[in-house]
């Protein structure tokens, strides 16, 4: 290898972490990273999804949490939210009292429902 480039015959080995933005999650609502030990040429980190583009999944992430806590909200409406925090998407799309009541179970359930769709 030169110069970070593969020459004939080599294989590049390169690992891309999808990180998303953090105001999507809490401190609390954060998934785990768990990275195994591998022989790596390279890793590329995509924090905001400029490399990935991840705001459907967000908005059907969204979706699903709203629908397992009795919400429906249409994916154009989410959609419109994402880039906002969990902080504000819930405010904004349900009122402040849905918010007081169940807006922690909601920001807590979005990471877990797109880790979900991440997967598979």
């Amino acid at each position: 290898m030169t110069s970070g480039s593969a020459e004939d015959g080599d294989v590049l080995r390169v690992w891309m972490i999808v990180i998303p933005p953090p105001f999507y999650h809490t401190a609390d609502s954060a998934p785990a990273l768990t990275i195994a030990p591998m022989a790596l040429d390279a890793i590329v980190f995509d924090l905001d999804g400029t490399l990935v583009d991840t705001n459907h999944q967000h908005v059907e992430a969204w979706r699903r949490a709203f629908a397992k806590h009795g919400y429906t909200v249409s994916s154009d409406r989410i959609f419109i939210e994402i880039g906002k925090g969990g902080d504000q998407v819930v405010p904004h799309l349900l009122g402040k009292e849905a918010d007081e009541r169940d807006g922690d179970a909601l920001r807590k359930a979005h990471p877990e429902e797109f880790s979900k769709i991440a997967e598979s």
